[in-house]
């Protein structure tokens, strides 16, 4: 697939790994940063600040996001600058998305139990733009192939349809993994909607109410899971909730100040 601008024809797909591969590599660059500044050496370059002001790195990123997106649409752009811009739009979206449950929560919850969600954005994110990279398209009836079918115009109107309901239900189960992939991919959003819900999702809060047997076997599959997710992103983004050492003194795990025995607070200064 191709996109016309005003300089020349170029491969949308090729402009899309770059991006892609840009986010990933930027990604894990700041993660090994504040990794670095967490567990690493004192002599580590700490934190950027301005009028003593700590500056997070969602800021820069914004405003990368801001400048390359703009760029893009206002002067359309041909090769090497379409390539240039789509690598700062994707730095620009990592830096922004690893903060992402500051966005959340409105606090500094980088490093604690709440900080996993901004890895589970970053995981859907690359995994859908990594799918687009590959050429993959939301709702796209060219990839499914449908070949004489496509000429009842119900069919593919069926499969519109379809792929909605199944990623609506995904998301209602509580399976955002499977509903983001789903998207691209029609039958993940399927195997996602016919599992068991997540016992805090809403379809289990409206149909599971009588069912306590549904319940319990959504709570032991959610929990099974719940620690493989938390191990496999404590290995992708560090290791969160645990007891953080700063300058300023001890930051104890979001667990033990909910229960009142936190020894200490964590400087908002001690990471970007």
């Amino acid at each position: 697939m191709n996109l016309e601008f005003s300089a020349g024809t170029l491969p949308v797909d090729r402009v899309a790994l770059l991006l892609v591969g840009s986010f990933l590599v930027t990604f894990v660059i700041v993660r090994l940063w504040v990794r670095m500044q967490r567990d690493g050496p004192s002599w580590w370059p700490r934190s950027l600040s301005s009028g003593g002001t700590h500056v997070h790195h969602l800021v820069p990123g914004i405003f990368l996001l801001l400048l390359s997106g703009f760029l893009v649409f206002a002067l359309a752009p041909g090769s090497p600058w379409l390539e240039l811009l789509a690598v700062a739009f994707g730095a620009g979206a990592a830096l922004t998305l690893d903060e992402y449950a500051l966005w959340l929560h409105l606090s500094d919850v980088y490093w604690s139990d709440e900080g996993r969600r901004s890895v589970d954005v970053i995981v859907v994110a690359f995994a859908v733009g990594g799918l687009v990279a590959l050429g993959y398209r939301p709702l796209d009836l060219d990839t499914l192939q449908l070949g004489w079918l496509a000429g009842w115009w119900w069919v593919p109107l069926l499969v519109v349809v379809g792929n909605t309901a199944t990623v609506v239900g995904s998301a209602l189960k509580g399976k955002y993994y499977c509903a983001a992939i789903g998207i691209m991919i029609p039958t993940v959003a399927l195997i996602g909607a016919l599992r068991l819900a997540q016992p805090s999702s809403w379809w289990a809060r409206r149909w599971y109410r009588d069912r306590p047997d549904k319940l319990a076997r959504g709570g032991r599959r959610a929990a099974i899971w719940g620690d493989r997710r938390t191990r496999w992103w404590d290995a992708i983004g560090g290791r969160h909730g645990a007891p953080v050492d700063t300058a300023a003194g001890t930051a104890s795990t979001a667990t033990d100040a909910a229960a009142g025995t936190a020894t200490g607070t964590a400087s908002d200064t001690d990471r970007p």
